[in-house]
């Protein structure tokens, strides 16, 4: 018998429920995955309110996790009993589980010199990290990078990823007790946005020249700001909205800089396999020669799941979280 967490209905985490799941055999291309450690994600707490789409029916959230095989599908190549995988399902989520049948073109292998709960601290934030550096823009020597929230989460493995490719990484916090994290993360400089005046100092930091690239997880209450410390033709990469989503996009300030705006999505930039294995192959790289630090995660039981979304939207945590089933 398999235990999931399902949605009972759109709203607060208390909508949330630990069910018992009967678990079928694995079709013939399906692998059964005994998850160790399920990545809590911001995109689940975007799932559970209704605000981004679960495609599986039976509404489980969650998009990835790690865990250890325990059957093979009759068609299956390429993976045996008890390897250690990651695995990543997009809007079909499905992860806040303790097993699973799910296809093997999803799965991979996790290397040996990555635990599974530092695999699973990290793994979809990574995969965000290494597309939004290294394909939406590439990050590179003599460039200088805006990195809002670099304490932690996504922007913490992008300061890291930037400054393991050259950069100069300026990053933001949101209160003094996360500066040490950031500047552990690879920043340069780092700036508390809640004590007001950021844009002034962000520019003090370039020279009053600006930034080559923003990375705002933030969204709205950050945006203006953001795209007025842009250098002439820089790029605003938006790739989402914890803050809330930005009202409008006011072509004049786009204009008048010659800048470029992008919203980019993971789904986009990891379309087939070939794209998956590619970003986690460099992700992984990055992990074990030390360019970005992973720090411990905060584990939490799988019945523990509505404190965890509680942690999460306070913003309070300093650590990646994960569920423990």
């Amino acid at each position: 018998m398999a235990q999931a967490v399902i949605l009972e209905s759109f709203g607060a985490p208390e909508v949330m429920k630990l069910v018992d799941m009967k678990l079928v055999d694995p079709g013939d291309f399906d692998v059964q995955v005994e998850n160790i450690a399920i990545e809590v994600n911001f995109i689940d707490l975007l799932q559970r309110s209704g605000a981004h789409p679960i495609k599986n029916s039976n509404k489980i959230p969650g998009v990835s996790a790690v865990g250890r095989i325990t059957k093979l599908g009759s068609a299956v190549k390429g993976y045996k009993l008890n390897d250690v995988v990651a695995y990543t399902t997009f809007d079909n989520a499905g992860a806040y589980c303790s097993i699973r049948n799910i296809h093997n073109q999803l799965l991979l292998n996790v290397p040996p010199q990555i635990s599974p709960k530092t695999m699973a601290a990290c793994f979809y934030k990574g995969l965000a990290a290494q597309y939004l550096c290294c394909r939406t823009f590439i990050a590179r020597p003599n460039i200088s990078v805006l990195v809002h929230v670099a304490s932690g989460g996504v922007g913490g493995l992008i300061a890291g990823w930037c400054k393991s490719m050259g950069a100069q990484v300026i990053g933001t916090i949101g209160n003094e007790e996360k500066r040490k994290a950031a500047l552990n993360n690879g920043c340069d400089t780092v700036i508390n946005y809640s004590d007001g005046g950021w844009l002034e100092k962000v520019l003090e930091a370039t020279n009053n020249i600006g930034v080559n690239v923003v990375y705002n997880g933030l969204g709205g209450s950050t945006f203006d700001d953001s795209m007025a410390c842009l250098m002439p033709r820089g790029t605003m990469v938006l790739f989402g909205n914890v803050s809330g989503n930005v009202a409008e996009l006011d072509m004049k300030m786009i204009s008048a800089k010659s800048l470029f705006f992008t919203r980019p999505s993971i789904a986009h930039y990891k379309r087939n396999r070939m794209e998956l294995l590619l970003g986690f192959n460099e992700l992984c790289s990055k992990i074990i020669d030390g360019s970005i630090k992973v720090t411990a995660p905060i584990e939490f039981k799988l019945s523990e799941v509505v404190d965890v979304h509680k942690l999460l939207e306070s913003r309070k945590n300093q650590a990646s979280v994960v569920l423990v089933p």
